[in-house]
């Protein structure tokens, strides 16, 4: 029996379409009625995933391939002049958090069908949050509308990602994973999807050194399905609260600075997560959670130091302030020495 509990349940269609990306997504746009999309990626995006797009003319009206980190707010808008000169419909968004970021915002704010085809591991399409940056802060909101109308998962469009880009979404991820193991309310299901996150990704990367690079990057897909449904179900901690205040002072790319953090915010909350420390452990091994997280990471290459990623040294009270400032809910109370030490030895990269 359930007690002290929630269980919610988020409006998530997904098909898992292994190397039928096009197809998949001409079917899905012609059951939703979009006719005009707007299609959505970055420069380099543009030309790694030249015959997608050119496999979805039929239903494009136009593009917008500049999407930035963090959705800075005048290339929100410069999106939005697009989406409303071409009277588009929908859009068609092909890539990571940034790209699937902006197809967020026109789909809450704009009405927009929203069809997202994410190409790294951070899970980002499943939740509910998004944002944009402003004045050096990263703002983010919460509203069920922003979610795709539909999420096309094809393992092919991830193939050739760069290793760091693949190490450094999918701790994004298993950030999400982490976090949705200690919510302010339980949530049974969410940390099921959590605990299956991380066996995905633990899974993935197993499989990634053995070489059988399209079954991997099946399992890394989704893993960060499920942790993006894990943390959109619980909401987010500490972890997430640093990166974004980092991310907006600084603008320094999310899904590092996730692998930097993470680490230090388990160590943070030892003695007040218990069951997920020991969950945890069960998946990857070790006898201390937030030790074991930091040599997984730095094993697959991922950067583990703020310094590495372009934080200034001072910059470190600034970010203390700013957490402080914009402090919402985690299992353990904010403590100013204790915070200003995570950051400092996040900037540095000792294992903690």
């Amino acid at each position: 029996m359930l007690s002290n509990s929630i269980v919610n349940l988020p409006k998530v269609d997904a098909r898992f379409a292994p190397d039928s990306a096009v197809e998949a997504t001409l079917l899905t746009c012609k059951n939703l009625g979009m006719r005009r999309a707007l299609c959505v990626g970055t420069p380099h995006g543009s030309r790694r995933y030249a015959d997608t797009w050119q496999g979805l003319e039929p239903v494009a009206a136009a593009d917008f391939h500049e999407a930035l980190p963090h959705c800075p707010i005048d290339t929100v808008e410069a999106c939005r002049e697009t989406f409303i000169k071409y009277r588009c419909d929908g859009v068609i968004a092909i890539g990571g958090g940034s790209t699937i970021g902006l197809g967020k915002i026109l789909s809450a704010e704009e009405a927009a069908v929203f069809v997202a085809l994410p190409t790294t591991y951070s899970g980002s399409e499943t939740t509910s949050i998004f944002g944009r940056k402003i004045d050096g802060q990263k703002r983010t909101a919460i509203d069920e509308k922003c979610r795709p109308d539909c999420i096309v998962y094809d393992a092919r469009l991830s193939m050739d990602l760069p290793r760091l880009i693949s190490i450094t979404s999918a701790m994004n991820s298993i950030a999400h994973a982490v976090e949705a193991l200690y919510p302010k309310v339980q949530n049974p299901l969410a940390a099921t999807f959590a605990l299956e996150a991380l066996r995905a990704h633990k899974r993935g990367f197993d499989t990634l050194e053995n070489g059988d690079e399209l079954s991997a990057r099946q399992d890394l897909l989704y893993g960060g399905f499920l942790g993006g449904l894990a943390i959109g179900m619980s909401g987010i901690a500490l972890h997430h609260q640093l990166c974004h205040v980092i991310g907006g002072l600084f603008d320094l790319p999310h899904a590092e600075t996730n692998s930097a953090i993470l680490p230090h915010a388990i160590a943070y909350n030892r003695g007040f997560i218990p069951d997920a420390d020991d969950e945890i452990k069960h998946v990857f091994g070790g006898s201390d959670s937030a030790q074991t997280i930091f040599d997984f990471a730095s094993k697959h290459g991922a950067p583990m130091s703020l310094s590495d990623i372009g934080m200034p040294e001072t910059g470190i009270e600034r970010v203390v302030n700013g957490m402080l400032a914009h402090a919402g809910y985690n299992p353990r109370p904010l403590d100013e020495a204790a915070l200003r030490d995570l950051v400092t030895h996040a900037y540095e990269g000792i294992r903690p």
